[in-house]
């Protein structure tokens, strides 16, 4: 396992990866957020939305992604859980 401590806090080598799996990074970070935001950050950046970012957005039939709302859970009960054959 890749974990070496630094500072009394657990570290780990994430990969950072497009989703098409055509680029890999490696770093070595106390959290995958940290990762994340170590190589993503030199690709993107984040602010609120201005009302000419909305219209033009918006115009474009860009949807917004709310993550404020939890995220729906789907509850299996123990009988959808055994397989038939048991």
């Amino acid at each position: 396992m890749s974990r070496t401590s630094n500072n009394g806090l657990d570290s780990r080598i994430y990969v950072i990866a497009t989703a098409d799996g055509a680029s890999e990074t490696m770093v070595r970070a106390n959290h995958p957020n940290a990762a994340w935001r170590h190589v993503c950050g030199t690709q993107f950046t984040t602010r609120v939305a201005t009302q000419r970012d909305l219209e033009r957005l918006f115009g474009e039939g860009k949807q917004v992604i709310d993550l404020t709302k939890p995220a729906p859970t789907q509850q299996l009960s123990l009988v959808d859980s055994v397989p038939a054959n048991s």
